[in-house]
């Protein structure tokens, strides 16, 4: 008991200090003014924004024998922490009661904060202890009144002279708990370099380790801390009050049943007693506390009530000064709304100027009226006019009116945009032929309203210089490929005719023979004869030429041409072909893509048998069927199949997982099929194999 009493005296005595310390007599109407009178109105307001009927209508809380999942930092002594009898701590002691006074069992989970606050997010618990309230976590959680006040104190080595407070924090390294209020508050000094943990316990372990040079956090729980650990005479604190805690309980957001609850409990245990029954068992008696508490509230609500008066005296004598220091500063904010306004006005034209005239694409801009209203210089040289077309029409171009003569009218009335359009360009007089891609958007004003269009201009001569080059090589892939498979398909019905011609001599009056020479040579020869017609049909160049063609066919004779090549290599390839898969497209570029895709098939499985080295045998099938009023090519692979991400990039230009690709033959192939009105899709999946679809439109009036 005497040494209960001591500690007591010890504590009051301490308290006596720090009050003195940081509360002088320069200071003590501003502490009343900032902290006073807060805590007086917050907990009034708290109080009455939550009605207790509302808990106790919510269904959810008039269940018997509630249990709730209550997460806390068991890192957080003398509040909260965990030890070989189980947890204690004041606000376990407090929860604990509040559930044996309102009929619900309590589940302690311990964890950080930063895991609590995802799982009260995904629903894993339902309610979070020994949290400081933080604004920017109000849009996520619902925040009980507080339980527990605390403050936030600066400690450093003792005997260190170089940190007094936190203007001397720049340039240092600080140890803190990350995601805390004190978190936030110092990311706004600056210049402080941040060494974070989870709890304020690492963050004195980082101190011990010389990896801080000082430690900002809960002084309650530091204290507690050095007293358990022996280390309070290797440390002091220089700033016992930075900013003040809160501690509450935090719920899912729109949780008002259970806030509700929560809310009854705490005001039943402070009304009841029980709150400063715990306070004192886990901290002390707090009576000096109290009277001082009572005292500044007291004088709070008299320097108020005075300052009321003061305000109302004034207001008669200053109502003409105020309305003439608002006419005057409204003045003031307009004029320098105005000034910043020219400013930016200048540097936006200044900065729309630099853009216009170093952009390496042409920009032009026409009004409604087709008149050009500005164009760059790089818009001048791929237009080829010598004479600038700003004011003019856009007619007196050959190029714009060649774009914009039947654009301009859908860009202009109905906001249509044309992006990524490509053209190629040939000057009348000189010059040689230009690739432009161009890309047609409306300009608006600032009511949205249409005001004119915008033309963006590149040179793409080169790049599609590249892509017919890339997709040159593609096709020499592909052909070298399918000689080389195919070669031992000529010579085994070459073979048999060569047989048959050297046993003439001797057989030439032989009925059987004779009968056996008109059956199987002729056959032989025809069999010859479409490998060779498949085989120089896709090597054949063709300019584009959409006509109407059997899609089945297509396929077939493309199937053919690898016949021989998938089964030199062990594998098979199936077909199921519809009749009347009738579509408009140029032949030659649809047997390009389908011997594109045949080849990449093959090459997918034989990597296939090489990494996994399997002897099942594997095949592709090729597919063509009607489908409502589409015509379906379906190309479907055994091979080692693709990632999502390699998926994602698979149509991006030179990228390719093969180490001889070039990475342009499915890009070529996606333009020619969207040129032929194609869609292209794919399925695919890692070590499965892939699927390529192709869709076209079905003609079903052909004559």
């Amino acid at each position: 008991m005497k040494r209960t009493e001591e500690k007591k005296q010890t504590q009051l005595s301490h308290f006596a200090a720090v009050l003195k310390k940081h509360c002088d007599a320069t200071r003590f109407s501003r502490c009343l003014m900032a902290f006073v009178i807060p805590m007086l109105v917050v907990p009034l307001v708290m109080v009455q924004s939550v009605p207790v009927e509302a808990a106790l209508d919510n269904p959810y809380l008039q269940r018997q024998q509630l249990v709730l999942r209550v997460a806390f930092d068991p890192r957080l002594a003398p509040l909260q922490y965990e030890t070989s009898e189980g947890y204690q701590g004041f606000s376990i002691d407090l929860m604990e009661t509040m559930g044996r006074r309102n009929d619900f069992q309590v589940q302690w989970v311990p964890m950080t904060m930063t895991q609590a606050q995802q799982s009260l997010q995904e629903g894993a618990i339902d309610v979070i202890m020994g949290i400081d309230y933080q604004a920017r976590l109000a849009p996520e959680m619902e925040f009980t009144e507080p339980f527990f006040s605390s403050t936030v104190g600066l400690m450093v080595p003792a005997g260190a002279t170089d940190i007094e407070s936190i203007a001397d924090l720049s340039e240092k390294l600080v140890a803190i708990q990350r995601h805390s209020l004190e978190h936030d508050f110092l990311q706004n000094v600056w210049r402080i370099n941040f060494n974070t943990t989870e709890n304020l316990v690492d963050g004195l372990a980082l101190m011990e380790m010389d990896r801080a040079e000082a430690l900002v956090g809960d002084r309650l729980v530091l204290q507690h801390a050095l007293s358990e650990l022996m280390l309070e005479e290797e440390y002091q604190f220089v700033s016992s009050y930075v900013i003040p805690l809160e501690y509450a309980m935090a719920v899912k957001k729109e949780n008002f049943g259970l806030l509700n609850l929560l809310n009854r409990g705490l005001q039943q245990a402070k009304g009841q007693g029980i709150h400063h029954e715990l306070q004192e068992k886990w901290f002390g008696s707090n009576l000096l506390q109290a009277r001082l508490e009572q005292t500044l509230k007291a004088l709070g609500f008299i320097l108020a009530l005075i300052f009321g008066v003061f305000l109302i005296s004034l207001w008669w004598n200053r109502m003409l000064q105020m309305e003439v220091q608002r006419k005057t500063g409204e003045l003031k904010a307009a004029n320098r709304d105005l000034e910043y306004q020219i400013l930016e006005t200048r540097n936006m034209s200044g900065l729309m100027e630099q853009i216009m005239r170093n952009s390496p694409r042409g920009l032009v801009t026409v009004d409604r009226k087709g008149l050009v209203t500005a164009l760059n210089p790089r818009a001048q040289e791929l237009t080829g006019e010598a004479e600038s077309l700003k004011d003019k029409p856009y007619t007196a171009s050959p190029l714009l009116k060649t774009l914009l003569e039947t654009r301009l009218k859908h860009v202009l009335e109905e906001g249509v945009q044309y992006v990524g359009g490509e053209l190629r360009w040939q000057p009348e007089e000189k010059g040689s032929r230009v690739d432009i891609r161009y890309t047609l958007y409306p300009a608006r004003d600032v009511e949205k309203q249409i005001t004119g269009m915008i033309l963006t201009l590149e040179d793409i001569t080169e790049e599609r210089k590249q892509r017919e080059q890339g997709f040159e090589r593609e096709k020499s892939r592909a052909l070298h490929q399918v000689v080389a498979g195919i070669a031992h398909e000529i010579r085994n019905p070459l073979t048999s005719i060569k047989t048959f011609v050297e046993l003439i001599p001797a057989k030439i009056l032989n009925p059987q023979f004779q009968e056996n020479i008109v059956r199987h040579v002729p056959r032989e020869v025809e069999r010859v004869s479409q490998l060779i017609e498949s085989l120089i049909d896709y090597a054949r160049p063709r300019p584009p030429n959409r006509e109407v063609c059997d899609a089945a066919e297509l396929l077939r004779s493309c199937t053919a041409l690898f016949e021989p090549v998938f089964n030199s290599k062990g594998f098979q390839l199936k077909s199921r072909l519809e009749k009347g898969c009738v579509i408009q497209a140029d032949r030659d570029q649809i047997k390009q893509v389908l011997v594109n895709f045949l080849l990449n098939g093959l090459e997918a499985m034989e990597m296939r048998v090489n990494e996994e080295e399997t002897t099942m045998p594997l095949s592709m099938t090729t597919s063509c069927r009607l489908e409502g009023a589409h015509v379906w090519i379906d190309l479907k692979d055994e091979g080692v199949g693709m990632s999502p991400e390699e998926l994602k990039n698979i149509l991006e230009p030179f990228y390719s997982t093969k180490k001889e690709g070039t990475g342009l033959g499915l890009p070529l192939s996606k333009r020619y099929l969207e040129d032929n009105g194609a869609v292209l899709s794919f399925e695919s999946e890692k070590g499965q194999g892939t699927i390529v679809h192709l869709q076209f439109e079905r003609m079903t009036d052909h004559g």
